[in-house]
């Protein structure tokens, strides 16, 4: 696809450069030129507060593992559990990563992409068997953290924009460009998150999520989507992400 792509890394030492970066480049006139711009959410609109799903957790079950187990959970842990569920994927299915550039485990790319849902998930969970667990305090912890990763209302809550993207967004609008988001969000998320940013949602002229094609970025399909359904032409974008592997895609 012939269209101008903007990757926002995630280095926190680069933050501003990135961000002095892209406003430099949006104000060069091949880009102001530019009649549509894709714009993806999370990293780029929109990041977590630090810790902020910290509050959700069960905390005595979290502190008994610790001490009494005299284990800490790690994300891989988690992973390796979320992975045991039982659920299979298209051949053509494509996996997000995390910010560390890991892929996100499969159940939750489903739940993203809309395939399956949160009970679904969580009721396979039931079934991992006990013997995978170091004890019922880990299972506790681990069921606790799957809980966690398939709550819309949790995720939307612990998100805060980024003013400066904000600032763009406004902007570009003020400019007469049309702006488009790209996200392998989940619907309720999302419809929690224009809930609470009405105005910097109200500046989009169309969403484009996962759930609505039933992949993920970067699978081509998700890009092609979007410019068939906003009658958009590549050559006319500007492409705005943070993940490395959807910026290749194109």
């Amino acid at each position: 696809m012939a269209m101008v792509r903007i990757w926002f890394v995630h280095n926190s030492k680069e933050i501003i450069l990135k961000r002095i970066v892209l406003i430099a480049v949006l104000m060069l006139s091949p880009c102001k030129a530019r009649k549509a711009f894709l714009i993806d959410l999370s990293g780029v609109v929109v990041q977590p507060w630090p810790l902020g799903r910290v509050k959700a957790y069960d905390k005595v079950a979290l502190l008994s593992h610790i001490f009494l187990d005299l284990k800490i959970p790690s994300k891989e842990r988690v992973f390796e559990f979320m992975d045991k569920l039982d659920f299979h994927a298209p051949e053509d299915f494509i996996k997000s990563k995390d910010t560390s550039n890991t892929d996100v485990p499969l159940p939750i790319c489903l739940y993203q992409a809309g395939m399956v849902t949160a009970h679904e998930i969580l009721a396979k969970a039931q079934e991992v068997p006990d013997n995978f667990f170091v004890s019922r305090r880990e299972k506790r912890v681990l069921l606790n953290a799957l809980a966690i990763a398939v709550d819309s209302e949790i995720h939307a809550s612990i998100m805060k924009l980024i003013p400066e993207t904000v600032q763009i967004l406004r902007t570009l609008k003020e400019e007469h460009h049309e702006l488009y988001l790209l996200s392998n969000w989940d619907a309720d998320s999302i419809a929690l998150l224009k809930t609470r940013f009405p105005d910097v949602f109200g500046l989009f002229d169309g969403i484009v999520l996962a759930c609505h094609v039933g992949r993920l970025k970067p699978h081509k399909n998700m890009y092609t989507y979007a410019l068939n359904t906003y009658n958009l032409q590549a050559e006319d974008c500007l492409y705005i992400e943070d993940q490395q592997e959807c910026i290749a895609a194109l």
